[in-house]
């Protein structure tokens, strides 16, 4: 138990012992996983929706996550049509699509992006590449100055005479 002689002694004795790392053995280091518990729900290869410890769990098992926490489908993917909207990545079209609820995506194996629905102009912007700098801008729009969170915000909100903010307030254009 000599971990004071040497840094990379005392790091193989504690993953060869499984202190701090699950699954490790001293010939497959990728297989190591942290042990820590943040849950995600993730599509075997079999097809089955299980629950995982964490990511790295998964994925060490070759299975695809599908969102974070616990499956939420019940056994033959039935879901209660409540209208709490997902965007996610839907498996056939590789595509962003807005799912009524986390349980229908997940029942179509759709890869959760974000709560809410699928922003367009935002997936547009995803899929043409641009890069959209977070910047707290000012754009004009109906003739008067407003503030958006970014220029792309302005843009997709119509605003015209886009700048990024200087002052305390948008003020009038000079």
């Amino acid at each position: 138990m000599a971990c004071f002689r040497a840094a990379v002694l005392c790091t193989a004795f504690f993953l060869t012992l499984g202190f701090g790392y699950v699954g490790q053995s001293t010939s497959a280091k990728a297989a190591a996983c942290p042990m820590v518990e943040l849950p995600v729900c993730a599509l075997t290869p079999t097809g089955e929706h299980k629950r995982f410890t964490n990511s790295c769990f998964a994925h060490r098992d070759h299975a695809r996550v599908l969102h974070p926490g616990d499956c939420v489908t019940q056994t033959g993917g039935i879901c209660m049509m409540i209208e709490l909207p997902v965007c996610a990545i839907d498996p056939a079209t590789h595509k962003r699509r807005t799912y009524p609820n986390l349980c229908q995506s997940e029942a179509d194996n759709a890869t959760l992006v974000h709560d809410g629905a699928c922003r367009e102009k935002a997936t547009q912007r995803v899929q043409s590449g641009e890069i959209c700098v977070q910047v707290i801008s000012c754009g004009t729009k109906n003739g008067k100055r407003k503030q958006y969170p970014t220029p792309c915000a302005a843009r997709d909100d119509g605003a015209t005479d886009i700048t990024p903010k200087t002052g305390p307030t948008c003020g009038a254009l000079q």
